[in-house]
């Protein structure tokens, strides 16, 4: 199984690559060169028909966790907690040093600022609250960003990422 594949020049170089999927979008921020040798991630091979050497470039993929219920919603109004994993698609790569977060609850309209708390090994905690149902559009929508020691980042806006609902 493999992606897109690019020819790199030898020496390294800052790149900028975005994606939009639905109502994702996500930016890194990355520095590769041309890999020396054959690395792809673990699950993936190189291209086919080909002798050229590949690798991963050291992108930051976040993953999250709201803690909500089985149909993707917390309670409003009510406070709660936001976990956020930042890691790389490739071992060895350079520690995850910091991640920002913030939510809001009008469809990214307004963004307030979350306090993170380091875990370790990118593991992230924030918690948050969220006004009366009525206030919202009846979604949290999350907007992260994260950096490593190497200075690799990803900024990633998701809208509508989960639903809330009223307490019973």
């Amino acid at each position: 199984m493999w992606g897109p594949t690019y020819e790199l020049p030898a020496e390294a170089r800052r790149y900028r690559l975005t994606a939009e999927t639905g109502r994702t979008t996500t930016t890194w921020n990355f520095t590769s060169a041309a890999p020396t040798r054959y690395e792809p991630p673990k699950g993936f091979t190189c291209a086919e028909g080909t002798s050229t050497p590949c690798h991963a470039d050291p992108l930051l993929f976040l993953r999250y966790d709201a803690g909500a219920d089985l149909g993707d919603a917390v309670t409003a109004p009510g406070r709660h907690q936001l976990r956020v994993s930042a890691y790389h698609q490739v071992p060895g790569a350079p520690a995850v040093k910091s991640l920002a977060l913030s939510i809001s609850t009008d469809g990214g309209v307004t963004w307030k600022q979350l306090s993170t708390t380091a875990k370790g090994g990118g593991d992230y905690t924030a918690g948050y609250q969220v006004p009366r149902l009525t206030d919202t559009t009846g979604t949290v929508s999350i907007r992260a960003s994260a950096r490593d020691a190497a200075g690799n980042t990803v900024e990633q806006t998701v809208l509508d990422a989960f639903r809330l609902t009223g307490r019973r």
